[in-house]
């Protein structure tokens, strides 16, 4: 969890996956959330420099799904599920940063 104030979205680690190096500024970020309502379940997976998930975050209710995906997209990382709507994938989103970030 990323602290009291924000009980809408928990985040883990992969265990035994590299972190990407810009993982403490989403952290940092992710430390700002506002409070809100809880409401359905939204899973964001996170990518390290190689392409590999390393991070996940489960967010509760669209506004805190929609805060954490602005932060991300703030933070240079793309959505490469944006246009796929075809449902197939275990996450609703999955950042990376691409190349030449």
């Amino acid at each position: 969890m990323l602290g009291e104030q924000s009980r809408l979205v928990n985040s883990e680690y992969l265990e035994g996956i590299e972190r990407a190096e810009f993982d403490e500024e989403i952290t940092a970020k992710l430390k700002s959330m506002p409070s809100g309502y809880p409401g359905s379940e939204m899973t964001l997976a996170i990518e390290n420099n190689r392409g590999v998930v390393y991070r996940i975050i489960t967010t509760s209710g669209i506004s805190a799904f929609q805060h954490v995906s602005k932060i991300l997209a703030n933070c240079g990382l793309e959505d490469r599920l944006a246009n796929d709507f075809s449902g197939k994938y275990a996450y609703n989103c999955i950042f990376h940063r691409s190349v030449g970030r």
